[in-house]
């Protein structure tokens, strides 16, 4: 880019450059382009990592409601039965 009294392309040197406006619009412009690919590209990574963990949660739960389920049935098969003896069987 010229000094400011090199432009010779009309008005004075210490004016506004046009071309350099320019240039640096067309910069800001690339560098938002490329932001917003990044950022899409995270999310696209977090929603992912978001859906496993809720598929990991999801299976936990399951194993738990499972378990709960067995410890109930095995609860109310022993409340109806003779009481226990204190020895544990």
């Amino acid at each position: 880019m010229p000094r400011p009294q090199e432009n010779t392309k009309g008005g004075s040197p210490d004016g506004p450059q046009p071309e350099a406006f320019r240039l640096i619009s067309l910069a800001l412009w690339r560098e938002r382009r490329h932001t917003e690919r990044l950022l899409n590209s995270l999310l696209v990574a977090i929603k992912a990592e978001i859906g496993l963990v809720e598929e990991r949660t999801s299976a936990k739960l399951e194993e738990i409601d499972t378990s709960v389920g067995l410890i109930a049935r095995e609860l109310a098969r022993r409340s109806g039965g003779p009481p226990s003896n204190g020895t544990g069987s």
